[in-house]
């Protein structure tokens, strides 16, 4: 936890909407439970104080005053990787540039679908309507929530869900060119489901022991090698 009067104490209002503006951080105040994302959208200020304009995920806008000791800010960013989103999932790594930006902008990250293929074509016959990466999945950006192995298996088997994450790196997901849905390592197919369970070819096999870390134990009976 970073408090905002300590980290901003050296920092010029000038030199804060230049680094920051159109930025996700996160923020706490005296008036909220927790930290919450929101975007910079605009920084006041006079010679010797500043206010912070910012967005919340939900569409508010906030005033803050960054450099009261009440108000914190945290600048780290979210640990990125798969995320679920709507009726899919889609992997979220850091764009590579020649110079970092400072903060979260969605023009600093790459997002990709389980199988954009598969989103594209549902898209065109109308069985789901949008599949862009909204400020909704910037808040599962910074506080996730994965689906445990035994719930995703059933949701993408049943064609109720296109995909549904388990963890950062893996996830569950139909395949446009398959007939049955298949295991994500890191935007890769690296296992196929069959019968409900988890078939990994040997060429992998060092992905068991990762994923039954992340399982309960009484699922990694579900977890095999395709013989």
């Amino acid at each position: 936890m970073i408090n905002g009067e300590e980290i901003l104490s050296d920092i010029s209002a000038r030199d804060f909407s230049v680094t920051y503006a159109d930025t996700y951080l996160q923020f706490k105040t005296r008036d909220d439970d927790g930290w919450y994302p929101a975007r910079v959208l605009d920084v006041n200020y006079t010679d010797d104080s500043f206010l912070l304009i910012l967005r919340k995920l939900n569409g508010d806008t906030v005033k803050l005053d960054p450099k009261d000791p009440s108000n914190s800010i945290k600048f780290d960013w979210p640990e990125l990787g798969y995320i679920n989103h709507k009726a899919h999932s889609v992997y979220v790594e850091r764009t590579a540039r020649r110079q970092w930006k400072k903060g979260l902008r969605q023009s600093c990250i790459h997002v990709v679908p389980t199988d954009r293929r598969l989103l594209i074509a549902l898209q065109e016959d109308g069985i789901i309507s949008d599949g862009s990466f909204s400020d909704s999945a910037i808040g599962e950006l910074y506080n996730p929530t994965y689906t445990n192995l035994k719930d995703a298996i059933e949701l993408v088997v049943e064609g109720e869900k296109i995909a549904r994450c388990i963890s950062p790196h893996f996830a569950i997901s139909s395949c446009y060119y398959l007939d049955k849905p298949v295991l994500m390592y890191r935007n890769n197919i690296v296992g196929v489901i069959e019968d409900n369970k988890v078939l990994i070819p040997d060429q992998v096999n060092h992905l068991i022991p990762m994923l039954r870390r992340i399982v309960p134990n009484g699922l990694h009976n579900s977890i095999l090698l395709q013989p």
